[in-house]
């Protein structure tokens, strides 16, 4: 006799914020939970990244392109499963600015709102020539081989991820897929740039949505008022 299948039908809506699509999941179940947490106690910032996502693309029933996915996408989506898979509290820590002792504080999972995104990506740099930016994706961050060097320098991390985000270059004659480009084409094209045309990439980058929450809480030694934001996955984790 077969035994029974528990918890596999999606019951609850989820908006992916880049598209704005609606889609049905389920909350993840011990299978996926126990990838989860091998991830996390593997301390492997690549690999915790892959674990959310296949989460995602194992509890979600519908159709949709998870490699497109947006790395706010992956925070949000991954936020709205947790809360409905094990619940909508989470403990985070809070360190007094005063005392610098910390206080354990709860953090309401389901009052974590869907990023704006008002995304403008056509980017002027010259009359001439113009440059269509789209938010990295979690698997262009996952594949790169400078984000994750801690031996490189910020800028050198920075211009990789304008490279990565760089999507069409378009002239009065033609539209280049920049994807189809030798790197070290693309980023000689970065270099040939004026500070104040990296600068208007850079914003683009700077502007990219992100999943917030603000906490103020008290200090549980010295009464002191704080606030608290709590602004990644591994923060709400």
């Amino acid at each position: 006799m077969a035994l029974p299948k528990l918890n596999e039908t999606p019951k609850y809506d989820l908006v992916i914020p880049s598209t704005q699509q609606n889609v049905r999941f389920r909350p993840y179940l011990v299978k996926e939970e126990k990838i989860l947490m091998m991830a996390n106690e593997s301390k492997d910032v690549k690999a915790g990244l892959r674990a959310v996502v296949d989460t995602l693309s194992a509890v979600i029933d519908d159709n949709f392109s998870v490699n497109d996915l947006t790395l706010f996408d992956v925070e949000y989506m991954f936020t709205k499963v947790r809360a409905k898979s094990v619940g909508e509290t989470s403990k985070v820590i809070g360190t007094c600015e005063e005392c610098e002792k910390d206080t354990e504080l709860d953090l309401n999972l389901d009052e974590i709102e869907i990023p704006k995104v008002t995304e403008n990506g056509v980017i002027e740099l010259t009359e001439n020539v113009s440059v269509e930016m789209k938010y990295p994706t979690w698997l262009s961050t996952l594949n790169s081989t400078k984000i994750f060097d801690t031996e490189l320098t910020e800028i050198e991390k920075m211009l990789d991820l304008i490279a990565d985000s760089m999507h069409t270059i378009l002239t009065e004659e033609e539209r280049i897929n920049v994807k189809e480009e030798p790197r070290d084409a693309v980023n000689a094209f970065i270099e040939s740039m004026s500070v104040e045309q990296l600068d208007k990439l850079k914003s683009f980058l700077d502007g990219m949505p992100v999943v917030e929450k603000k906490v103020n809480f008290k200090c549980s030694h010295c009464s002191h008022d704080n606030s608290l934001m709590i602004r990644n996955i591994s923060d709400f984790f």
